[in-house]
């Protein structure tokens, strides 16, 4: 029925102009005028097939992003007086935006947040984040998941205020976004909801609990979406099904997940917070793993000079029997040196909760090389081993490493190094988990 109106309608407008170029030269041309009510039934099909295909690439990215749909948070009017949350942003405020975040960000998409009723509720957002832009974006308290994350620049980025972080975040997600779906317009509603909303729990102003600002950036952002609720009439209400999307986004948005759109909204996080400090690093620049890492220069700059060289009863690495054995920590921390040395930011590098994926990556990447021991099989990263020792040398050890193989270095040298602790190795034996 759409495809024979559309048709029908742009048949009609088709024939028009052709008869009018054929009788150009014959008479005088006169002006097309097509009656408004042949091109509204062009608009109201337009417009219900979009509306069609924004539900239905919704509802594909509601199911691929939770499976488990009773773990939704349910955005339904709070009436109780005593909420933790305090919002005083009168809903005729009229904030001082930034223009051109406006023209890049949310222009573009305004007609969808309108079709879903979504424009008020970043308008509200906006507001809020002017109102209290002069906000830290860092929540520097032992119980916030950021704060331990990101301990080692906290004091470089601590002046970065909420509304430029969240700007810069917020650009980055739909960049994301972009590249992600092919489909990316009819994800941008939720996208830009949860990109502006995501750290709203940090604004003390708002609420008073102590508690992630994660959890607390829901519960703000609920508020919000209640008291617009209760002000406006039942089919004005916003799409409740892309703001319990948002929800979950901003949610899960410092946690392990496989949900693609808190992966993006997470990752964009951490690469604002690696421009941002760019910005107050000369000479930095930021760039993501796979771009700087070099398994020639890491293994020749980074692991071998620490190869029997003792700490104390430690060291980073030793060789034993042709085999050279990595404290399967220090291959983070020769990654984090080599990036420094090169003055280059990975923001992957800098969050302690990625610790993990960034070994995995540097093992991946040492095993397409050549250089993983046989015994060590993917997916692993590590082994543990007991370091059994002569008589007479320390306690036997039990350590966490990753094996090289031995033929990729100099053992002749690097045995001839080995003093300590190291003299005394008499076994290393795989401890089988």
């Amino acid at each position: 029925m759409i495809q024979t109106v559309l048709i029908l309608a742009l048949g009609t407008i088709i024939a028009a102009i052709i008869y009018t170029f054929l009788n150009g030269s014959k008479q005088k041309r006169k002006e097309i005028v097509i009656p408004l009510q042949d091109l509204s039934r062009i608009w109201v099909v337009l417009n219900k097939g979009m509306e069609e295909k924004i539900d239905e690439d919704i509802e594909k990215e509601q199911k691929n992003l939770d499976p488990d749909r009773e773990t939704l948070v349910d955005i339904t009017p709070n009436n109780n007086p005593e909420s933790d949350v305090k919002l005083d942003v009168k809903p005729d405020d009229n904030p001082i935006i930034d223009t051109t975040f406006y023209e890049e960000c949310i222009a573009p998409y305004i007609d969808m947040l309108k079709a879903k009723n979504l424009d008020i509720v970043v308008k509200k957002l906006l507001t809020i984040l002017d109102k209290y832009k002069d906000t830290s974006s860092i929540v520097q308290k032992p119980y916030d998941e950021e704060t331990g994350d990101l301990y080692i620049i906290l004091d470089a980025i601590k002046s970065i205020n909420i509304r430029d972080h969240t700007y810069s975040v917020t650009r980055i997600l739909i960049d994301s976004i972009k590249d992600a779906y092919p489909n990316y317009k009819e994800i941008m509603p939720i996208a830009i909801i949860a990109g502006l909303a995501h750290d709203l729990g940090k604004i003390k102003e708002l609420t008073n609990k102590e508690e992630n600002h994660s959890t607390l950036s829901v519960q703000v952002f609920a508020e919000i979406v209640n008291e617009i609720m209760e002000n406006i009439s039942e089919d004005k209400q916003p799409n409740k099904t892309i703001l319990e999307l948002a929800v979950q986004a901003i949610k899960n948005h410092h946690t392990q997940t496989t949900n693609q759109l808190t992966t993006l909204l997470k990752k964009a996080d951490q690469t604002a917070r690696g421009y941002e400090l760019m910005l107050r690093a000369k000479g930095m620049k930021v760039m993501s793993f796979y771009t700087w890492f070099n398994v020639e220069k890491y293994i020749s700059s980074y692991i071998v000079p620490e190869i029997n060289v003792t700490q104390g009863n430690t060291c980073r690495a030793f060789s034993y029997n042709g085999v050279v054995y990595v404290r399967t920590e220090y291959l983070h921390e020769a990654a984090y040196r080599m990036c420094t040395d090169l003055k280059i930011i990975d923001t992957f590098l800098l969050y302690e909760s990625e610790k993990q994926n960034v070994i995995r990556k540097i093992v991946t990447t040492l095993n397409d090389a050549g250089y993983i021991h046989d015994m060590l099989q993917s997916p692993r990263i590590s082994m543990k081993f007991e370091l059994v020792m002569k008589m007479g040398g320390p306690k036997k050890n039990i350590l966490t490493l990753t094996p090289l193989k031995g033929d990729s270095f100099d053992l002749q040298n690097l045995e001839q190094k080995k003093t300590d602790f190291l003299i005394h190795i008499e076994d290393v034996k795989k401890i089988e988990k």
